[in-house]
């Protein structure tokens, strides 16, 4: 009896594991490509759906406002890292996208 509640507990975390694993799969994180001081023009919003080479944030740099993060793939903004005035450096994860299947 203890026996078979032990591999019906087993079986059941690994099919969480499982689902959780592929559900993480499709989760991006964009990362910004400049540093700089984050400007409002073209910040994505969460929810907005955006596709592969869209922009989603830009900085004013020494040479003035450039895109920093460009979407990777299509999908829909799960989370946006940055606000305006926030400096980033290059490397640093700015949104994060669910990819679109």
């Amino acid at each position: 009896m203890k026996r078979n509640i032990f591999y019906t507990v087993v079986v059941l975390l690994v099919i969480i594991s499982v689902t959780w694993a592929i559900a993480a799969a499709n989760d991006v994180e964009e990362k910004s490509v400049l540093a700089g001081i984050v400007v409002a023009e073209r910040l994505v919003t969460v929810g907005q759906n955006v596709k592969e080479g869209d922009a989603l944030v830009c900085v004013q740099t020494m040479t003035g406002t450039a895109v920093a993060a460009r979407a990777t793939v299509d999908g829909t903004v799960t989370s946006v890292l940055v606000t305006p005035g926030t400096t980033v450096k290059a490397g640093d994860v700015v949104v994060k996208l669910h990819a679109s299947e």
